[in-house]
């Protein structure tokens, strides 16, 4: 899955993202170029592993305020131990918001992490957790 997106907020939820890359690559490329967009990418309930022979970033910075959260999510031994990639662009490490909340897995061990990456707390996670993400109570039916 590749979204090539602007003003998209999106919230996934029991996701299994399997990488196949066989150098080093990105699962997400988030493209978020100012601070007042209201858009970016959550992960919860999902699964990370790999079955080509590189490792993966959880995310690189498509521009300089990208937004990605993980939570709850199993990472196997597939990820990087950085985590997430500037791009290239160290003046973004400031503005994005790379966000990893209760992972678990090879994957999700912090040792190595980008020093710019967000490890979450309870009340930082919640806005990601529910349907707030994305405004779902203007749109999504109760069952």
């Amino acid at each position: 899955m590749f979204l090539n997106v602007k003003l998209l907020l999106c919230a996934l939820q029991n996701c299994y993202l399997n990488s196949i890359a066989k150098k080093v690559a990105s699962l997400t490329a988030q493209k978020r170029s100012s601070a007042s967009m209201a858009n970016g990418f959550s992960f919860k309930d999902s699964v990370v592993t790999g079955n080509g022979t590189g490792l993966v970033y959880l995310g690189r910075a498509w521009a300089d305020y990208s937004r990605v959260v993980f939570s709850y999510t199993f990472m196997d031994k597939v990820v990087r131990p950085q985590g997430w990639s500037d791009w290239g662009n160290p003046k973004r490490d400031a503005r994005v918001y790379y966000g990893e909340y209760k992972c678990s897995g090879p994957g999700a061990n912090l040792t190595g992490r980008v020093p710019w990456a967000r490890i979450l707390t309870d009340e930082e996670a919640e806005p990601f957790l529910g349907t707030y993400y994305v405004e779902g109570d203007t749109w999504l039916i109760n069952p």
